[in-house]
C-alpha cells in the first residue's frame, strides 16, 4: 500500500530516480486509461440494471394469469439470486484485473495494455449480449406458457359447453 502512495506522489511531483520515467504522453495515457476503466465498470453495471428493467417493464405491461405469475416470480427469484452472486464475483474479478492493468501501464507497457483493455471490453459486451438473449428467451417462454394457458381455457370452456 505504501508503494501505491509513493507512486501517486511521484505522479504528482514528477518522476524521481525510484519511479518509472513517465513522459507527458505516458502520463496522459495513464490518466485516460483510469477514466476508461471506470467507464467499463459503469457500462457493465448499466447493462445489468437495464436487463432487470426490461424484465420488470415486460411483466408490468402484461396481464399475467396466476399460474404463469407464480412461474415468472420463481424464475425472477432464480435470476436475481444467481445474478447478484455472479455480479459480485465479476466486479471483484474486474477490479483485480483492472488494478493489475493499471500497474502494468504505470511500470511496463503503457500502450500495448490498451489492446488488452479493449479485448476485455468486447468480452464484457458479449456477456451483456448473452444476458440480454437470456431475457429474450424468458419472454418467449412466458408467451408460450400464456398461449398454452389460453388454449387450455378455451378447450375447457368448449368441453363445458358440449356437456351442457
Amino acid at each position: 500500500m505504501g508503494q501505491t502512495e509513493s507512486q501517486d506522489q511521484n505522479r504528482m511531483d514528477g518522476p524521481t530516480s525510484s519511479s518509472p520515467n513517465l513522459t507527458e504522453n505516458q502520463s496522459i495515457a495513464l490518466q485516460n486509461s483510469d477514466e476508461f476503466v471506470h467507464k467499463i465498470i459503469n457500462d457493465n453495471q448499466f447493462w445489468q440494471n437495464r436487463g432487470k428493467d426490461i424484465i420488470c417493464d415486460f411483466q408490468s405491461k402484461m396481464i399475467i394469469d396466476p399460474p404463469i405469475r407464480k412461474l415468472i416470480e420463481q424464475l425472477r427469484a432464480d435470476i436475481n439470486s444467481k445474478d447478484l452472486d455472479k455480479i459480485a464475483r465479476e466486479n471483484e474479478n474486474s477490479a483485480r484485473k483492472y488494478s493489475s492493468i493499471i500497474e502494468n501501464i504505470k511500470t511496463y507497457k503503457p500502450y500495448s495494455i490498451l489492446f488488452e483493455i479493449d479485448a476485455q471490453l468486447e468480452q464484457l459486451r458479449a456477456e451483456n449480449d448473452k444476458e440480454y438473449q437470456e431475457v429474450e428467451k424468458l419472454k418467449d417462454e412466458n408467451k408460450r406458457l400464456h398461449d398454452e394457458y389460453e388454449k387450455l381455457v378455451k378447450q375447457c370452456t368448449s368441453d363445458f359447453d358440449i356437456f351442457i
